[in-house]
């Protein structure tokens, strides 16, 4: 049977616990009750994406199988898919910047419209 992921993602969150798996473009049909995605042989909840049905969205499992994991697919007893899911720093939130006066409005100069001032040149 072909492969039904391709191995590659394409968003994943660690905070939100989740990941996007890109499915193959010659993908198998399954019966839905008969798929399972395991991370480190821990079954997880999968589903293709509503907005994007070529996208597999699978939430991580409890942290001891999350990742980084080896990840299987199997069509009812059939093992389709397999590969590492490092996860990993890529992941991760971009870091919010602290900055908590930059939102004061006030703080924030309208740029002159005026021409600048130049000093003449000292050659």
């Amino acid at each position: 049977m072909k492969p039904y992921l391709t191995g590659a993602f394409t968003a994943c969150d660690n905070t939100a616990g989740y990941v996007n798996f890109s499915i193959a473009e010659n993908a198998p049909a399954y019966d839905p009750a008969t798929f399972k995605v395991t991370f480190n042989g821990y079954p997880v909840n999968c589903a293709p994406a509503a907005n994007n049905p070529s996208v597999l969205t699978c939430n991580y499992p409890p942290p001891s199988y999350a990742p980084p994991a080896g990840v299987q697919v199997f069509i009812g007893e059939e093992l389709v898919n397999e590969f590492d899911f490092n996860g990993g720093a890529i992941c991760d939130s971009a870091p919010q910047p602290n900055n908590p006066g930059s939102e004061d409005p006030q703080l924030e100069q309208p740029a002159s419209t005026e021409p600048a001032a130049t000093e003449p040149s000292s050659d």
